[in-house]
């Protein structure tokens, strides 16, 4: 029979393994003042440039919604005389202007003439 005997004994713990650098860098007050300060002139130059982008952006946005209220009224306007010289009332002050009379007798062309009867000349192909 075998017996197992524990003596007290120093009980041996594992020590943490620390990762050892061969070069230390030490930052002084100069370099982390001059860091900082490269940062924030870095940072306000990039939101300077952006909140400058954004406001050209506005004025241009403004100067075409002018630009659309204008083209919308012309075109409105352009609606309206269109309409008027449609209008009977022009077409006959046109005729008056241009000098033209009244038809006194109109003449239709018969089937049997030989304009209606004449063939049909595609363009590109001569008979």
């Amino acid at each position: 029979m075998s017996h197992l005997v524990l003596a007290k004994s120093v009980s041996r713990h594992r020590k943490l393994r620390t990762a050892t650098f061969p070069v230390q860098i030490r930052i002084g007050k100069f370099f982390t003042m001059f860091s900082l300060a490269l940062a924030i002139g870095v940072i306000g130059f990039f939101y300077l440039a952006k909140f400058t982008d954004v406001n050209t952006k506005g004025y241009q946005l403004k100067k075409l919604e002018i630009e659309h209220e204008s083209l919308v009224s012309n075109r409105e306007r352009n609606s309206v005389g269109i309409a008027k010289e449609k209008s009977l009332s022009s077409v006959r002050e046109a005729a008056i202007n241009l000098n033209m009379v009244a038809v006194k007798q109109v003449s239709y062309l018969q089937q049997d003439s030989a304009v209606a009867q004449g063939s049909v000349v595609l363009l590109g192909q001569l008979n």
